[in-house]
């Protein structure tokens, strides 16, 4: 319902109604409003008790997305992210027409997107992210968080291509090339699109040089400069070719 009530929000605020705790008499608007300005003012957690409260006192209530956004909203406040995605996922399940609905699956993903650690831990959360921006953008489309939400999908898979190169770059160093060609094909295929691409050819290169086969090498070394001219692996790539072509 939320956004109807704009104006009724703003008169309480300029009534200054909203100093106190709201009376037991008081109706839904009234605590809905000064549960919101206790957020603002960032006294979350007296925001989240009546937000609850209100939940529990009046569970039929036309405002209760409203307050179940502003739960969750203030459980992301607090950087409670996993209470958070939890509370915009009940918005969505319970009113899945509200006007919250794309914000809060946008909040979702984003709750993931903030607990996704770096690229050399596990990636359990940057797979939940990845997984609810693209509901998120098959969902809605015309939502203004379009733009932040494939900027954010972008830079985890970039994560996820990161993580795949370095295991890679690992497997080589110790030796087993076999495992190395896999996690570098793997950025090839699955993250192709990501920063990482010229990297993985590079080390492609590196692994056949050292299994012996001069042209398969050669061919990995030759895309780099002719695709990702200006890539950091560029100029090592044409001293390889330069190398291996006068062998």
């Amino acid at each position: 319902m939320k956004r109807a009530h704009c104006l009724v929000i703003f008169l309480f605020l300029l009534s200054g109604c909203v100093s106190h705790p709201p009376p037991e008499s008081a109706g839904v608007e009234e605590k809905y409003v000064w549960a919101c300005k206790k957020l603002d003012e960032g006294a979350s957690e007296e925001a989240i008790a009546e937000f609850k409260r209100i939940i529990f006192e009046h569970p039929g209530s036309e405002y209760l997305d409203d307050v179940r956004f502003g739960l969750a909203e203030a459980y992301f406040k607090q950087k409670d992210y996993i209470l958070a995605a939890s509370e915009y996922k009940a918005l969505i399940r319970d009113f899945p027409s509200s006007p919250y609905a794309d914000d809060s699956q946008y909040k979702v993903a984003l709750c993931y997107f903030k607990l996704s650690p770096g690229p050399q831990l596990d990636q359990r959360y940057t797979h939940l992210a990845i997984e609810e921006f693209k509901i998120f953008l098959e969902d809605y489309p015309q939502s203004k968080f379009m733009p932040q939400a494939k900027g954010k999908l972008a830079q985890l898979r970039n994560k996820l291509a990161e993580k795949a190169y370095k295991n890679g770059l690992l497997y080589y160093k110790m030796g087993d090339y076999e495992a190395a060609k896999v996690y570098y094909q793997m950025v090839l295929d699955e993250y192709g699109e990501t920063d990482w691409v010229d990297d993985a050819h590079y080390g492609l290169g590196e692994v056949w040089e050292k299994e012996g086969d001069r042209e398969k090498a050669l061919r990995e070394y030759r895309i780099i400069p002719h695709h990702y001219p200006y890539s950091n692996c560029s100029r090592k790539a044409l001293e390889k070719i330069r190398r291996l072509s006068s062998g």
